[in-house]
């Protein structure tokens, strides 16, 4: 997702690494403890010129504890600097509940950003990808598993992962 974002705000092939980095990094120096390694509380919001929350029928909030001391010590990276040391911190997300994909398809433009919701303990966010709406939804990922990109219905994305709880959508600027 953020090197097709990347690649869409590139007018030539020198300002794709750049436009990658500020996506990722903010305007910090790439690092590993600089990334913006959660959705919720650092990607979304620091991305508000490019992306937006699209105002949908968002009938669920997802709140998480988000231990970022905790996660750096697990990766073994130090703890970044200027960082606020907060011992755990709430991340939220409006998202939209599988059983209402039917009603947000007329909403959804032709493109946009979904965030799965769901499936992974200690996340708000599990994965994310494109949505395509051409009268359905089409979930384009990059799949671990298949080793690629695959497009995919909705709903059987959703069948085949119980564990998901829905979906954010994030339009693009």
């Amino acid at each position: 997702v953020e090197t097709c974002i990347a690649l869409a705000l590139s007018r030539k092939f020198e300002e794709i690494l750049p436009n990658l980095d500020r996506i990722r990094y903010g305007n910090r120096a790439p690092s590993f403890s600089a990334r913006r390694h959660f959705v919720s509380a650092d990607w979304i919001p620091g991305n508000e010129k490019i992306l937006r929350p699209m105002n949908l029928i968002a009938d669920t909030v997802c709140e998480k504890e988000i231990d970022r001391v905790n996660f750096f010590r697990k990766k073994r990276k130090p703890f970044p600097r200027g960082l606020k040391l907060e011992p755990l911190e709430l991340a939220r997300l409006r998202y939209v509940s599988t059983g209402h994909f039917a009603e947000i398809v007329p909403k959804l433009p032709r493109i946009s950003v979904v965030l799965f919701v769901g499936g992974v303990s200690g996340t708000v966010v599990s994965h994310m990808g494109f949505a395509i709406n051409d009268g359905g939804i089409v979930f384009r990922h990059a799949s671990s598993r298949h080793r690629m990109v695959l497009d995919v219905d909705a709903m059987e994305y959703f069948s085949t992962r119980p564990s998901l709880d829905g979906a954010a959508f994030l339009e693009l600027l």
